[in-house]
């Protein structure tokens, strides 16, 4: 290690017990993490080591390196672009819809308290929850990953799917997105998100509805319930 230019810690799984002996006074040390505070305080605690690193990469934009948890790579077919976004414009997304809105989840009990939120909701509108903290689910227990996306989009995306996706994270911390909100560009859902997040900086103005635009989980169903009577409207999104 005294040879590193060099050494990156992943926070939460820094020993505060065991680390490297010595340290060159040109060799720096890199924090990365891409998961919450309160998640990463739970395994350690850092205090101590505050002021021991150099740069710090995390999901907070006003890190030393910005770093985004989802990356996809992507090519244009510029001519099949454009007759694609042609396509879109006259096609009724609202018709395909059977059911109103949908929530994928595996963690019950959260910091953000979104479980509270939906269960708010379902006091106004119909909130399908799928996983181990609702009574439906998607595909069998045991999946590979390709099979539990083909299921979701089977579910999200095709003829007779939901028309929202509850995109809830689970940690209001500054600028903290998973990669719930990213896959769901490749879905024809309108996702409804919830986090401490400027969502206007990742994607366009009108593709998504946020929680944080509702005094309560009323007024928001009862804008859903606009949106599920007025194809046009619902179209724009």
């Amino acid at each position: 290690l005294n040879d590193s230019h060099a050494i990156l810690f992943r926070g939460r799984r820094i020993d505060v017990n065991n680390l490297p002996p010595t340290r060159t006074q040109t060799q720096k040390w890199l924090f990365y993490e891409f998961e919450p505070p309160y998640k990463v305080w739970q395994y350690v605690n850092l205090t101590l080591l505050k002021d021991s690193f150099n740069i710090t990469s995390t999901y907070s934009r006003d890190s030393d390196v910005f770093k985004n948890i989802y990356i996809r790579k992507c090519w244009y077919d510029f001519e099949k672009q454009k007759q694609m976004i042609k396509d879109l414009e006259t096609t009724d997304f609202a018709s395909k819809k059977r059911g109103m809105a949908a929530w994928f989840v595996s963690v019950c009990r959260t910091q953000s308290k979104r479980e509270k939120y939906v269960k708010e909701m379902q006091k106004h509108i119909p909130v399908d929850v799928y996983g181990e903290c609702g009574n439906l689910k998607c595909g069998s227990s045991v999946q590979t990953s390709a099979e539990t996306a083909e299921c979701e989009r089977r579910l999200l995306h095709n003829k007779g799917s939901y028309k929202f996706y509850l995109a809830f994270e689970n940690s209001l911390c500054t600028d903290y997105v998973t990669e719930k909100l990213w896959k769901l560009a490749e879905y024809n859902v309108v996702p409804i998100v919830m986090g401490a997040v400027d969502y206007a900086n990742m994607r366009p103005k009108d593709s998504y509805i946020d929680v944080q635009d509702f005094e309560s989980p009323k007024a928001l169903a009862k804008f859903l319930k606009y949106l599920d009577k007025n194809s046009t409207a619902y179209n724009e999104y």
